[in-house]
């Protein structure tokens, strides 16, 4: 009997030499990675030994992954959406999805994280999600940040930057394997409730809350001695951040870790009882003592 590897080897280099003839072994061919209809018009589908990630633009229903063929829904391990109009994530319609890693929805004017409130239809779903770590609505809508995402409590990295958020509830304890938290360049501000940073679990180790619109005033000098609880990079990475002298008339903005540690250890403890101290003027340098005004 003849060996088949060897046949195989010797069409491969026939193939090679015959005109208008083209041969590829990449896995793409094997499998086909046939879509639905309209999946077929708005996404790409990048397959490697790993898995199947599906890159999809403009479309503005997750309910079309409904219809993908179970072989190729159970090897998807990336899902990247952008550009379409997406109030909010359908988890149900990923279900079959059983292998999915990853999932980035963004620039799809998101409004809620998880499309409805039914904690047990969210348990179901999620349960069938079990490899899914990271999640990315950057670039969306979001106002709030609700209990609906503790359903996704086993994700490692959340990205909700970009986007409208004003409150975000204190739920980050729940995610016991959580390592990177981005909330920058929203709308949060002095009303912040510092139990959300407060709660991080310890396995967090980058979290970016900068281009928003923090204060300079003291209601935030709790980040300062939080900050020492952290590790090296975190406080690193805070350092980055800014925040606005309120009464300064050139709008003056400076580095939000410093004037807190500033308003901890020199301000507060010295303003006089029933008064409130705030900087009027705050400049800090490198490698130099800031000077600063108080009023």
């Amino acid at each position: 009997m003849k060996n088949p590897i060897s046949w195989m080897v010797l069409w491969v280099a026939v193939t090679e030499f015959l005109p208008g003839t083209q041969t590829t072994l990449s896995p793409g061919n094997q499998t086909g990675c046939q879509l639905p209809a309209k999946l077929d018009q708005s996404c790409t589908c990048d397959q490697s030994f790993k898995g199947i990630s599906l890159v999809c633009s403009g479309i503005n229903s997750t309910h079309y992954f409904t219809q993908l063929e179970p072989n190729i829904a159970s090897s998807v391990i990336k899902l990247d959406i952008s550009g379409g109009l997406i109030p909010c994530l359908e988890l149900q319609d990923l279900s079959s999805l059983t292998r999915l890693e990853e999932i980035r929805l963004t620039n799809s004017k998101v409004k809620n994280v998880l499309c409805g409130k039914s904690k047990v239809k969210h348990k179901k779903t999620v349960h069938k999600l079990k490899h899914l770590l990271s999640l990315d609505l950057s670039h969306n809508s979001l106002e709030r940040v609700d209990e609906s995402l503790i359903a996704l409590n086993k994700l490692e990295t959340i990205n909700l930057s970009h986007n409208h958020i004003t409150h975000i509830k204190p739920i980050f304890s729940h995610f016991e394997h959580l390592k990177s938290l981005d909330i920058s360049s929203n709308k949060l501000s002095a009303n912040f409730n510092k139990q959300v940073l407060k709660e991080l679990p310890a396995s967090v180790n980058y979290l970016d809350i900068a281009g928003n619109p923090w204060p300079c005033t003291p209601i935030l000098s709790w980040m300062y001695p939080w900050s020492l609880s952290r590790s090296i990079s975190i406080q690193m990475k805070l350092n980055s951040s800014q925040c606005n002298i309120e009464n300064s008339p050139t709008h003056q903005h400076s580095p939000l870790l410093t004037v807190m540690k500033y308003y901890s250890v020199k301000v507060t403890p010295q303003c006089p009882d029933k008064c409130s101290c705030h900087f009027y003027h705050f400049a800090a340098g490198i490698n130099i003592s800031p000077t600063y005004t108080v009023i």
